[in-house]
């Protein structure tokens, strides 16, 4: 192949991604509860501003993102928080929160291409 055909190819390939990527799945849910009494359960939330994975931790009352445990944690927040037992089904919730989010951006942009259409 020559440089043109391989500058093709390349976009032909990044295009099939593109088009990978553009599905529906399913919503995950966290799957570890906060416990109801002492102690601590682990695993793992998701940020969709900057679609990043975290560890964190909770216990009934509290909760952190970024520590393995409340021992390595020099702050807490309140409130427990309900986590992802394993990163995959963390990153699968990420992506469909995101999904939603990119879709409703979507669906502004094509309700102001309507209107100006109508005009």
């Amino acid at each position: 192949m020559n440089k043109k055909e391989q500058a093709e190819m390349q976009a032909l390939i990044k295009q099939a991604a593109i088009n990978r990527a553009l599905n529906w799945t399913q919503p995950v849910m966290p799957d570890v509860s906060p416990p109801r009494g002492s102690g601590e359960t682990t695993g793992f939330v998701f940020n969709t501003h900057n679609a990043s994975i975290s560890s964190a931790w909770s216990s009934s009352v509290h909760h952190s993102i970024g520590y393995a445990s409340s021992k390595e944690s020099r702050s807490a927040s309140q409130n427990s928080r309900h986590l992802y037992s394993t990163k995959l089904l963390a990153l699968r919730g990420l992506r469909h929160e995101v999904e939603k989010e990119c879709a409703a951006k979507l669906a502004c942009i094509d309700a102001e291409i309507a209107k100006e259409q109508s005009k």
